[in-house]
């Protein structure tokens, strides 16, 4: 085995061994109809927990598949994955672009391109949450990734929101999804 071949196998088992329970997509389950999905990044992991009570506490159930630094063709991946596991879902929230631009500016042309042509291909409406670095941009309609809900709360850490921060955030949400599909 060649010291390349080498490098790309620890490089994959580390990739693999890296990866948290939480990180990986989960699997299937029935009852999707009426299900929210939620793909994404940090945004998404901090997300996930305060989105799911405040979707329970309407009667609605939400299924969730994040990572903290996904870039955003990554995160399509994930939606993919979790729309073909819960066909029935009645709307896909995505919160990506963030990791985009702290890698380099450019890459946010790329995120759009990838973000809209999803968009177009997208079988259920999909509800587009602009991190707070890139929100002006994402929001723009000449990105025409359809509706984004932007992110303006508190950010201590110049980032991500507090506790707080993220259960408005979810509140902001649910109302947004009432008004989407009830």
């Amino acid at each position: 085995m060649s010291l390349l071949e080498r490098l790309i196998l620890a490089i994959l088992l580390f990739r693999r061994l890296g990866r948290t329970e939480r990180d990986r997509p989960q699997p299937a389950t029935s009852g999707a109809r009426g299900m929210v999905l939620l793909a994404g990044d940090s945004y998404a992991v901090g997300l996930e927990e305060p989105l799911r009570d405040q979707l329970r506490a309407r009667g609605r159930t939400m299924h969730w598949t994040g990572a903290s630094g996904l870039r955003t063709e990554q995160v399509i991946e994930r939606a993919r994955w979790v729309m073909a596991q819960f066909p029935d879902a009645s709307v896909l929230v995505v919160s990506c672009g963030a990791n985009d631009a702290s890698v380099n500016g450019a890459n946010l042309t790329d995120a759009v391109l990838a973000a809209r042509e999803f968009q177009e291909t997208a079988p259920l409406p999909v509800l587009w949450l602009s991190p707070p670095s890139t929100a002006r941009y994402w929001a723009s309609p000449a990105v025409g990734i359809g509706e984004t809900l932007p992110v303006d709360l508190p950010l201590p850490d110049r980032q991500h929101p507090n506790a707080a921060g993220y259960r408005s955030w979810s509140e902001q949400i649910v109302r947004r999804l009432e008004e989407i599909n009830g």
